[in-house]
């Protein structure tokens, strides 16, 4: 291969031309991060819970793997358990409750698993400390 910048145009196109040879453009806007956090999915506000792990996260949304079929469009509220750390050896956890939109559902295979792309229409932080350490002291988490 030659080191002589005009004859590359295969790759790079020129200093006008975009590259022939590159890759789709990202869709995303926001930076992913592959965290492993709890989520609990909730359906109109309903008792029942449909647990998961997030895959990976986003500020804009995240994505997890789910055993319900949830609908693309649909508006779930759900908890994001967000571990902190606490200088005095306490386990924090932060919680955030979010109201998502689910804009994908994959399925991911024959075991009745689905991947559900969420994004994050509106947050609030709510801190709450370890069910541990609510049974050894008298302390309620605060709402926020």
């Amino acid at each position: 291969m030659s080191t002589n910048p005009l004859e590359l145009p295969a790759v790079y196109g020129g200093p006008n031309k975009p590259a022939t040879d590159s890759l789709p453009a990202e869709r995303r806007r926001r930076a992913r991060n592959h965290l492993h956090w709890a989520v609990l999915l909730f359906r109109d506000h309903a008792e029942d819970a449909v647990e998961s792990l997030t895959r990976n996260l986003s500020s804009s949304g995240f994505y997890c793997l789910s055993e319900v079929a949830f609908t693309p469009g649909q508006r779930l509220v759900c908890t994001l358990k967000v571990p902190s750390h606490d200088p005095k050896g306490k386990h924090l956890e932060q919680r955030l409750e979010c109201q998502v939109r689910v804009l994908r559902v994959e399925p991911q295979g024959p075991e009745g698993t689905f991947g559900l792309a969420c994004q994050i229409e509106d947050y609030r932080f709510n801190r709450a400390t370890t069910e541990r350490e609510l049974v050894g002291a008298d302390i309620r988490p605060v709402q926020v």
